[in-house]
């Protein structure tokens, strides 16, 4: 029978001392809920150490006990006593609280004199300290001593519940946390009396009814309940409390130090220290409590056209959701209450956050913040004004103002009008309809300073960071284009300021007047011709400035030809105010590689000759080009004369022709890859790139260009689409004077997008439909070829046709598009290899006979 009770024993002993719960990952300790009410209650500091403690040692653990006793510490001083133990050393770091503990009776002295205060604590040695601090030290002896009585009764009071341990069983600091926490909201034994003789404290004891440690050692109190109204605005409807106020159940609380304000709506829970002389109740804690059910959505993510008064619906990992909105619903529109609305619900730029604070199913309240970006521009302090450089109107910040409120954020911190800079974003919101008001500014100082690698519809890529980019600024960022970039607080950019203008140009032409004043005749990157004058002075290849009349007899007597390449920048009066010929390196050498990082304008690679490989978009491998590369096609010029303005234009990779040598090719500012990001070609003529997609021509009208000028618009279907593109000027439709609905074209598109060079393809206009067509060889690239259509294989997706030499077969595949053209209806519309009908009549773009594009005529 002993032997059965031993072991029941032991096995209870081991139940007990087993590690509740072993952590493999703990959060950060200061992310806790636990360490934030220690630290509101001034049991946990931000100058501890603790944090950089994975278990915690004797001497820590009874430095913290000893902070829970409050004033005891104020009272008895043993600074200047000795210590009972050998090991306990007067340069202790954890000595006085050591010494205390044992004058306290929470500890024992050894028989061998010594604490080891660097051991990690043992689990029934924190139910030993913590249960004799509760007053339960009898209770435990009674119970079985140490260590299975106090470690069965701390098990009773749920000291270590959702405490956390190493795999070795010592406490984590989250774990101590957590047990203190529950240590200070357990039950206790009311100490009644103490008296202090032979250097010990005895304390006498009785129950303390209906209070906990919190409550009889620090008047501290918990309370869990509806934050229903601060100093600004109430759920229901105006303010209840007075500044610094908030209104939770009917009770008045001081918020103190911490952001109970801002929790209007959120059930809540919070500890306050009630001061029994005035009857105040000071808040120390209040954070929303998990019984609310809360929905955030960002603005971007709210799916605006489908929301009303009555609906809230928004998008969450890419799945439509909704939420029914009672009438019975509060809410809080940038800290005040307004009506709900559509409208009121689809903030620009903000959030939605939805709470059910009563488990119910239903929002109880909404709270909307819409804030509007500000970049400041001016800061008046006299009057607290700051000015907008976006164009928005500006706004006041005054902190004496009696009818609103200021409250500003800078890094997460509570800020001041003075720590607002020039330049700073700040993100602001203001309510209205209060008997006073609050005005809120989110301040950001950071910027990102590089080069724009990619860009997308919302984003763009700076090194190898995405960033979110405001919808104002969307469609006037491009990839290449360098500047410093502005972040609100979200990280996004809201405003740019781009780095010095540096304008690509063909100089063709300089002229001094009489006068002394020069001016440059310049074909520009924007594929325009203007003519600037210079500065008196102007900055030439990085030094200066030159008087411009010196830079001129330079560039016209001494230089065999200055017509070349050049970068210049503008000024704001609109003269050149520096100019840049292009530098040459020894390719791959120590200088280039100091020249690409200084950003010099280079002429880095040049050919004589070479093919175009549109595979890698390169000239023979030796220049390569991205999408957006810009190339200048300047027309040959012997020196004295002048070319026809007419012949240079700007073009893009897309335009130049497979395979096709091209002749006199520089390529400037190329990268570590080769890269460059403008070509110069120098006696070259452009044609039509034969593989591009055709267009069937629906109507011509007129627009207005680029530059604000009108011009010539065709609209047609192009690769299966009814588009509309813009010529680069009325010129150039006065080439094809008849073109009209069912002709086919293909144009070419220069750097801005505009139709800059066209080919027709086949002349519907003339009225009949040739039986023949067949241009170039038809086992050849870009081949177009019209007939009846003799024979039609459905299953293996073959045509054949008369071609004008025989009959043609002709193949298609997954990427072969057609096309239907109604000549009764003068419709358009996409098809399918089923449409061809025997004796019909298609016109095709062939590559190697595979049909690419069918268009059938009906």
């Amino acid at each position: 029978m002993k032997k059965c009770n031993c072991l029941i024993a032991a096995l209870l002993l081991i139940s007990l001392f087993a590690a509740p719960y072993v952590s493999a990952e703990e959060p950060e300790l200061e992310s806790t809920a636990e360490y934030q009410k220690l630290a509101a209650f001034g049991i946990m500091k931000a100058e501890d150490d603790i944090v950089y403690y994975d278990t915690i040692t004797r001497g820590l653990f009874l430095t913290y006990i000893i902070r829970c006793c409050d004033d005891i510490p104020k009272i008895i001083d043993v600074s200047q006593e000795e210590s009972p133990f050998t090991d306990v050393t007067w340069a202790g770091e954890d000595r006085d609280a050591i010494v205390l503990a044992e004058q306290l009776g929470i500890i024992d002295r050894a028989e061998n004199g010594l604490f080891r205060p660097d051991d990690n604590i043992t689990q029934p040695e924190m139910a030993k300290i913590v249960m004799n601090l509760l007053g339960y030290d009898e209770v435990c002896r009674m119970a079985g001593g140490f260590p299975m009585g106090y470690v069965s009764k701390a098990a009773e009071h749920g000291l270590f519940n959702g405490c956390t341990f190493t795999p070795e069983g010592y406490i984590t600091k989250n774990g101590l946390a957590k047990l203190l926490m529950n240590m200070l909201e357990s039950d206790m034994l009311y100490v009644k009396s103490i008296w202090y003789s032979n250097s010990k404290i005895t304390r006498g004891y009785r129950k303390a009814e209906d209070k906990n440690y919190l409550n009889y050692v620090y008047d501290i109190y918990k309370t869990i309940g509806v934050v229903s109204s601060n100093e600004y605005t109430s759920i229901n409807g105006t303010a209840e409390v007075s500044t610094g106020q908030v209104m939770i159940d009917g009770q008045i609380y001081g918020v103190a130090q911490t952001k109970a304000a801002e929790l209007v709506g959120y059930n809540t829970e919070c500890y306050y220290r009630y001061h029994a002389d005035s009857g105040d109740r000071e808040l120390l804690y209040a954070q929303p409590y998990r019984k609310n059910r809360i929905i955030t959505v960002d603005s971007e993510e709210i799916a605006a056209s489908s929301v009303t008064a009555e609906k809230f619906c928004y998008y969450q990992d890419g799945r439509s959701k909704s939420e029914q909105i009672p009438k019975s619903a509060t809410l809080i529109y940038n800290g005040g209450q307004m009506k709900i609305s559509a409208e009121a619900l689809c903030p620009e730029l903000g959030t939605v956050t939805l709470i059910d604070n009563d488990s119910d199913g239903q929002i109880d309240v909404i709270r909307v913040m819409n804030y509007r970006t500000i970049q400041v521009s001016g800061i008046a302090k006299s009057s607290h004004t700051i000015t907008d450089k976006l164009g928005g109107e500006a706004i006041e910040l005054d902190p004496k103002n009696i009818d609103y409120d200021v409250i500003l954020e800078k890094d997460g911190q509570p800020a001041t009008f003075e720590s607002i800079e020039v330049d700073d974003i700040i993100s602001y919101a203001a309510s209205s309809g209060n008997k006073k008001g609050v005005k809120y500014g989110i301040i950001s100082s950071q910027t990102v300073t590089g080069t724009l690698a990619a860009v997308a519809e919302d984003s763009v890529t700076i090194g190898e960071t995405e960033y979110p980019v405001d919808k104002t600024l969307q469609g006037s960022l491009s990839a290449g284009e360098e500047g410093e970039f502005y972040l609100d607080f979200k990280g996004r950019i809201v405003a740019k300021k781009s780095a010095v203008d540096v304008v690509y140009g063909y100089l063709n032409d300089l002229y001094m007047d009489n006068f002394g004043s020069v001016q440059a005749q310049i074909f520009t990157e924007n594929d325009h011709w203007v003519i600037l004058n210079l500065n008196e002075k102007v900055k030439f290849n990085g030094a200066g400035g030159y008087p411009c009349k010196s830079f001129y007899l330079y560039c016209t007597e001494e230089l065999e030809d200055y017509r070349q390449l050049v970068t210049y920048t503008v000024s704001d009066e609109r003269k050149i105010n520096r100019i840049d010929f292009a530098q040459s390196f020894a390719e791959y050498s120590d200088e280039e590689e100091r020249a690409i990082d200084e950003n010099i304008f280079r002429l880095s690679h040049a050919e004589s000759m070479a093919n175009y490989r549109s595979g890698m978009k390169s000239f023979d491998n030796a220049i390569m080009l991205k999408d957006d590369t810009r190339i200048f096609m300047v027309p040959s010029q012997e020196k004295g004369t002048k070319a026809d303005l007419d012949d240079f234009y700007i073009i893009k990779p897309a335009t130049l022709e497979a395979d096709k040598k091209y002749y006199n090719i520089s390529g400037y500012d190329m990268d570590r890859s080769r890269y460059a990001k403008v070509c110069l070609l120098v006696g070259n003529t452009i044609s039509i790139d034969k593989m591009g997609s055709i267009m069937i021509v629906d109507s011509i009208g007129k627009g207005v260009g680029t530059d604000g000028v009108e011009v010539d618009v065709i609209a047609g279907m192009y690769k299966g689409a009814m588009v509309k593109v813009y010529t680069k000027d009325k010129e150039l439709l006065k080439g094809f004077p008849t073109l009209d609905k069912g002709d086919v074209i293909q144009f070419s598109l220069d750097a801005s997008g505009s139709v800059c060079r066209i080919d027709l393809c086949y002349d519907y206009t003339k009225g009949t439909l040739p039986s023949e067509i067949l241009t170039g060889n038809l086992y050849g690239r870009g081949t177009f070829i019209g007939g009846e259509v003799y024979y039609t294989d459905y299953q293996n997706q073959r045509l054949l046709l008369n071609s004008g030499s025989g009959k043609a077969v002709l193949y298609t595949n997954a990427g072969t598009k057609v096309y239907i053209y109604d000549t009764q209806t003068e419709e358009f519309s996409s098809g399918e290899f089923s449409d061809i009908e025997k004796g019909g009549y298609v016109f095709i773009k062939t590559n190697y006979y595979r049909a690419d594009e069918i268009i059938i005529y009906r």
